[in-house]
């Protein structure tokens, strides 16, 4: 009859490193999602933000339907527009509307008037660099992410 402890040796010792890589890689893989989920959470929270701007800014629009029904010499700002100032009513909210937007990483906004068609589309636009997909190791380049918001202030 073989002497079968002399064969066996070191094999538990064997099971066991195996199973240490196995319980590592599952636990690399459940800090990956970690990360992932991290970054997709971050860029949702920008998304509410800038929807929130957006609703904020056509809510204070219709607070002041006079001078948003003149077009060009009420609300209207383009994208990268300096702020307009602080003069009362139309000025001072697009002023401080626009220093909200620039709470967002490198926000901006823009807004426009269609005082034919009775609409206004309103954009928030900020850098959702870490919120994008890329590949590993792959540099954090810019990445433009938009919330647009159309909808009609007076019929």
């Amino acid at each position: 009859m073989p002497d079968t402890s002399r064969s066996q040796r070191g094999v538990s010792l064997i099971e066991v490193l195996v199973s240490i890589v196995i319980l590592t890689m599952g636990l690399l893989g459940l800090a990956g999602l970690q990360v992932a989920g991290i970054k997709v959470t971050q860029s949702s929270q920008f998304r509410a933000q800038a929807a929130q701007l957006a609703n904020d800014m056509a809510d204070r629009m219709r607070g002041n339907i006079a001078a948003a029904r003149l077009g060009v010499g009420g609300y209207n700002l383009a994208m990268s527009d300096p702020e307009p100032g602080t003069a009362p009513g139309p000025d001072a909210e697009r002023t401080e509307w626009l220093r909200r937007v620039q709470g967002l990483p490198n926000g901006d906004g823009s807004i426009q008037v269609d005082s034919v068609n009775s609409r206004v589309t309103i954009v928030v636009r900020w850098d959702d660099r870490r919120g994008a997909n890329r590949a590993a190791g792959e540099q954090l380049a810019a990445q433009t992410a938009n919330f647009t918001l159309v909808t009609s202030l007076w019929n």
